[in-house]
């Protein structure tokens, strides 16, 4: 984009027709910069989002796309109720499925804006686990009721 000191496109891998992916720690106020990004997206934001997580990332992608509506899409396939699915994440970037479904759990490794969003929706339909990564999912998916041993 330009007039952004220090933004750098991801490799190739991650780019794509659908996707643009950036790295922003090189810029001099990584926060400030995604902040310009998603203003200047703001005017066509029917037809695109800005995901901006873990401090550095920042994906261009479709509005119509994402986890939580690819979550959405497979749980109408297979036509099963949106109550029985909880969701799990540690980045900025599993925010969507937050938004989408109604319980979920953030584990203890997650990067801020995902704690921001549990803190903000503080009650039992997100669980902050006190464990990382997969075991803080286990935890999560104790907390539900899931798995009881």
């Amino acid at each position: 984009m330009e007039g952004i000191e220090g933004l750098q496109l991801q490799p190739p891998e991650y780019n794509t027709e659908l996707k643009t992916s950036c790295y922003l720690d090189r810029c001099p106020d990584p926060e400030q910069a995604a902040a310009e990004i998603i203003r200047r997206v703001q005017p066509v934001a029917d037809r695109y989002q800005v995901i901006w997580s873990s401090g550095r990332d920042l994906d261009i992608l479709p509005a119509i796309s994402g986890k939580g509506k690819a979550i959405e899409f497979l749980i109408e396939l297979r036509a099963m109720p949106a109550e029985r699915v909880i969701v799990a994440g540690d980045s900025g970037n599993d925010a969507t499925m937050f938004q989408h479904f109604h319980r979920g759990v953030v584990v203890s490794n997650a990067q801020p804006e995902l704690l921001q969003l549990a803190e903000e929706r503080e009650s039992d339909s997100i669980f902050l686990a006190s464990s990382p990564h997969a075991s803080g999912v286990e935890e999560g998916l104790e907390h539900f009721g899931v798995l009881a041993y």
